[in-house]
């Protein structure tokens, strides 16, 4: 059974650095499990390398500066005129990779919570340096795929 409100995070692993990010629904391997795949299926080694390391990590809770604001502009329509911190600037973003291939730079780091057992139900993450997605159910299942 689905449901909604199946929180995770998905995002990179390089050099024993993590670039994580939050989702909040459908983090389920059908929704951002099958975004995770079609990302690999489309972007090279390179261009995976690339994009973690222009990814700058930002506090969910933080202001963001205008900016960064009128920079996400380019990528993706903005909820709210003046988003009042990075969450609801990159809220309707979660669970796309794919918009890192258009040069969208900013993840909120949520690396924590994918220690979360708990409360992060999934986890996707692509281990660089392996050529390998992680795939984490509850923090108990793992499994790594090479890509």
């Amino acid at each position: 059974m689905m449901r909604v409100g199946t929180r995770g995070v998905y995002g990179f692993r390089k050099g024993g650095t993590d670039k994580v990010t939050y989702n909040h629904s459908y983090s389920e391997p059908q929704y951002v499990g099958m975004n995770i795949l079609e990302f690999i299926q489309q972007t090279s080694d390179a261009e995976m390398n690339s994009i973690f390391e222009r990814i700058i990590l930002v506090n969910e809770n933080a202001v963001p500066p205008q900016e960064a604001i009128d920079d996400c502009k380019k990528f993706f329509a903005l909820s709210e005129a003046s988003p009042k911190d990075w969450y609801h600037l990159l809220n309707n973003i979660q669970g796309n990779l794919l918009i890192y291939k258009q040069g969208l730079t900013y993840m909120i780091d949520n690396k924590d919570f994918l220690k979360d057992t708990t409360f992060c139900e999934w986890g996707y993450i692509l281990e660089l340096d392996k050529r390998q997605l992680e795939v984490m159910y509850q923090g108990f299942f793992h499994k790594s795929y090479d890509f």
